[in-house]
């Protein structure tokens, strides 16, 4: 057994979520897996035991484990030409396919890592406000939720212009950067319609020390010295200025990443499923239906991790 399976407590009957489309379970259907939601279009009693499943020893080997459907008993998940299906047999490929590991979700390690990277930009005198991007343009305000955590979430990149400069990109828009655009703040990616030397230039900034305070940061655009990056009215502007309050307007605190400790806490509760006989591919959904493949990418790490909870239906 290995230490994700120790760390699960596992009640009678499980289903399992998918990761990244949240409230679609695993599901036989026509003895086909996919995932799917509750809908109009089924009975909640049958969806409910179509998505339960018992947890047993592996069929092929008692330190894994397979997944008996409830409402089918004898028949269980298995992979076939690389697809999933619900089936019942006694060969010995049988029980093979049917026999799985669970393991630490494939999507952790990657974010865990990935999450490093990436800072948030606290300002000075309003300590509970970040920058963020909303409709992509840039303001500052409040996080709480998971959208708002992302969106004030940027890694911090050489300047595209060069010189001792640094670029913002946005986290959930790869390949957006912090710019601005007549003097307003937002978020672009490079496009035919603007020359690539101003833009380049107009999200390259330098970083000095805070203006407000020298222990914090504030971030000079590089085509328009002395113009500063600066909230008002929680919008964010490129402006120059000399006041007091566009001095700490324009001063932020580098921080760790929102999107970091949430998203590592939340991680922990996914798992994956090795297949036994073919150890490099695990069970995910693609295009909503279940297969085995080998992982690499980071849509095929989420794809193949899911949240084991108690099934939703329970067999007393």
């Amino acid at each position: 057994m290995n230490k994700k399976e120790q760390d699960l407590v596992l009640p009678k009957t499980v289903s399992f979520e998918s990761k990244n489309f949240p409230g679609y379970y695993l599901i036989h259907s026509n003895f086909r897996m996919r995932i799917e939601k509750l809908s109009n279009e089924k009975e909640p009693e049958f969806f409910k035991k179509d998505c339960s499943f018992k947890i047993v020893s592996g069929l092929a080997d008692e330190s894994f484990k397979s997944f008996e459907s409830i409402n089918y008993p004898g028949y269980y998940i298995r992979h076939k030409n690389f697809h999933l299906y619900l089936e019942q047999n006694t060969e010995e490929l049988f029980k093979k396919d049917c026999t799985f590991k669970i393991t630490q979700g494939n999507s952790q390690n990657s974010n865990q890592q990935n999450e490093t990277e990436y800072i948030s930009l606290q300002s000075f005198n309003y300590p509970r406000h970040f920058i963020r991007h909303r409709n992509y343009m840039g303001e500052i305000t409040e996080i709480s939720s998971e959208l708002d955590k992302k969106d004030s979430s940027f890694k911090i990149v050489e300047g595209l212009f060069g010189e001792n400069t640094v670029s913002f990109e946005s986290k959930n828009f790869p390949g957006y950067y912090l710019i601005h655009s007549n003097f307003r703040m937002r978020i672009e990616k490079l496009s035919n319609e603007k020359e690539p030397e101003f833009f380049k230039k107009d999200c390259s900034f330098k970083i000095v020390s805070g203006l407000a305070d020298e222990s914090f940061k504030s971030f000079e655009s590089i085509n328009y010295p002395g113009y500063y990056i600066r909230h008002k009215n929680f919008h964010l502007y490129l402006e120059q200025n000399t006041e007091e309050l566009f001095k700490k307007d324009c001063t932020f605190k580098i921080t760790q990443g929102n999107s970091q400790n949430s998203n590592q806490q939340n991680e922990t509760e996914y798992i994956s499923l090795q297949s036994f006989n073919y150890p490099r591919h695990f069970i995910r959904h693609r295009n909503y239906m279940g297969e085995i493949t080998e992982i690499s990418s980071e849509l095929d790490k989420k794809d193949s991790s899911f949240k084991i909870v108690e099934g939703l239906f329970v067999n007393n």
